[in-house]
């Protein structure tokens, strides 16, 4: 593989210091650009081949059958550099013999000059400037500024040494202006100076090459994120697919999330966007997306989160209530298990930064901020609305938060509310998986409220009589109006989950990922990312 080639120099100097992310794409269009000359040098050579034939047949055999030989060679050497460098082999070389090469052609079509139509005619020939001029024009597109004037050397030497062997000893005497050596050295110094121009105007093209890519990848990136396709978005911000490229050339896709302008300038909505930062940094699970990165790019902030690589659980249950085929009982359970897991961790291991329990209870869990990666985990999203409760005796707060139709009925009612609220939420969850259909979602809002509060709850085993009644037990307890009815907490609920009598067990994560194959692109909505609302 070739190395950083000088279209990529001027990138590493740049003020961005994101840019290094496009070497990669600079390096492979630098070796493409090379790749492109030798075709170039190939369909030159079999011009050159074609125009031999006619020298040959019409003007002077010796003249054609010099120039072919000399086609020929060309034709065969920029096809070994084709060839060569489109298969990676000594990249490095050809990306100097190459020029070299090209000399040679002006070099010598003025040696066939000399030897067929003689010194003086060579001499004021306009075929050997032109084509010096030519080749040292086209070495600027290379955009390497060694190059231009390398060749212009070379160019110069090449002349001086044909003139001193070949014309000089033949037109010694000659005092004409044309052939005189003072003339040759100003040719001579005319093929460097204009090898130095060339230099010129390569470093200008890399400058302005290098102004142009720096306000493109201005606009690309959001600090340390190339930004990507919006995935979400809602009353609070938007979130966007983003590639992580800080510098160095490192990468990792990333979900970033931006709050809404007019909410940045919000003092109380920003200390609440900073705690959810904190919070989040502290929820390191592997059922809990995790926090990566707080902060602001001018005026904008940001959050950025793991991304997750597949549909929410919402875009999965909503695909089946389409089929009209619920999950597999086994999936569902293993589903919940995991959820639990995260929601364990949140409540009764997470610590803040002196060691104490933060117990922290989502408040907002619904099938819109459970992520399924299409390798079969499980995380929670979303910790925006959480609280962190800390001591147990202020395992209390008085703010409703949360989607109606997940919420336990002491939210609705503005109660004080602890852990069980998630316990709720999740067993809601789980009658829907089951059953197949919503449980409290109704046409309007005020009607949903009105259903949760009420708090029917139908047993799986009615709706879906092939169930048994092994889920019966558990969704009873789980949403059950009466909070101290209910499990506990995710531990207790993890248990209950864990001793249900399912044929064949939970799931794996490999089963579910066979299960989400089925889960067609169409069918995936987009994050709902509202705090409150609903639509049926």
């Amino acid at each position: 593989m070739p190395g950083p080639t000088p279209i990529t120099a001027p990138i590493r100097t740049a003020s961005d210091a994101q840019s290094v992310v496009l070497l990669t794409v600079f390096q492979a269009s630098a070796r493409e650009l090379e790749i492109a000359m030798a075709r170039v040098g190939q369909v030159v050579a079999l011009l050159g081949l074609i125009v031999s034939i006619y020298f040959a047949l019409v003007i002077r055999w010796e003249s054609g059958v010099n120039l072919g030989v000399f086609a020929l060679w060309t034709l065969s050497w920029f096809t070994l550099s084709y060839e060569g460098m489109s298969r990676g082999y000594a990249f490095r070389v050809f990306q100097w013999a190459n020029p070299m090469v090209e000399v040679l052609v002006p070099g010598y079509a003025f040696v066939a000059l000399i030897l067929s139509e003689g010194p003086g005619y060579a001499l004021g020939s306009w075929v050997p400037p032109v084509l010096f001029s030519l080749f040292l024009a086209a070495s600027i597109l290379r955009l390497r500024p060694e190059v231009p004037i390398v060749m212009g050397v070379a160019c110069a030497v090449e002349y001086g040494a044909i003139y001193a062997t070949m014309i000089r000893p033949q037109l010694e005497g000659n005092d004409t202006l044309l052939v005189g050596t003072d003339v040759q050295i100003v040719r001579m110094c005319t093929l460097v100076l204009m090898g130095a121009v060339g230099t010129g105007a390569v470093v200008g093209l890399r400058s302005a090459i290098r102004k142009v890519l720096v306000r493109v990848r201005q606009r690309d990136l959001f600090g340390k994120y190339r930004m990507g396709e919006v995935i979400a978005s809602g009353g609070m911000g938007t979130v966007h697919e983003a590639i992580y490229c800080p510098e160095g050339g490192f990468q990792r896709r990333v979900a970033v999330k931006k709050i809404h302008p007019h909410l940045a300038q919000d003092v109380a909505f920003l200390k609440r966007f900073r705690a959810e930062a904190r919070l989040s940094a502290r929820l390191t699970h592997p059922n809990i997306v995790g926090a990566l990165d707080f902060g602001r790019v001018d005026s904008d902030w940001f959050f950025a989160m793991e991304f997750v690589d597949g549909p929410t659980l919402q875009a999965v249950a909503e695909h089946h209530r389409w089929l009209g085929e619920p999950l597999p009982q086994a999936s569902i359970a293993y589903i919940a298990r995991e959820i639990l897991s995260g929601l364990e961790f949140a409540y009764g291991r997470a610590r803040d930064h002196k060691g104490r329990l933060l117990r922290v209870v989502h408040r907002d869990l619904s099938p819109s901020n459970i992520l399924i990666g299409h390798s079969g985990q499980v995380k929670i999203s979303d910790f925006g609305v959480a609280r962190a409760l800390r001591q147990r005796q202020k395992l209390k707060t008085h703010h409703m938060v949360g989607k109606p139709s997940y919420m336990a009925p002491e939210q609705l009612r503005n109660e004080s509310i602890d852990a069980r609220v998630d316990v709720f939420s999740v067993g809601v969850l789980i009658w829907e998986l089951l059953c197949n259909r919503r449980l409290f979602l109704r046409d309007n809002e005020a009607a949903t409220r009105m259903a949760v509060l009420a708090c029917e709850v139908p047993l799986p085993s009615d709706v879906r009589p092939e169930l048994g009644k092994i889920w019966d037990g558990f969704i009873r307890r789980a949403v059950s109006e009466d909070r101290g009815a209910r499990f506990a907490d995710a531990v207790e609920m993890g248990l209950a989950l864990a001793n249900l009598p399912l044929d064949g067990g939970i799931a794996q994560p490999s089963e579910l990922a066979v299960v989400l194959e089925q889960v067609s692109e169409e069918s995936l909505p987009e994050l709902d990312l509202e705090d409150t609302g609903e639509h049926a």
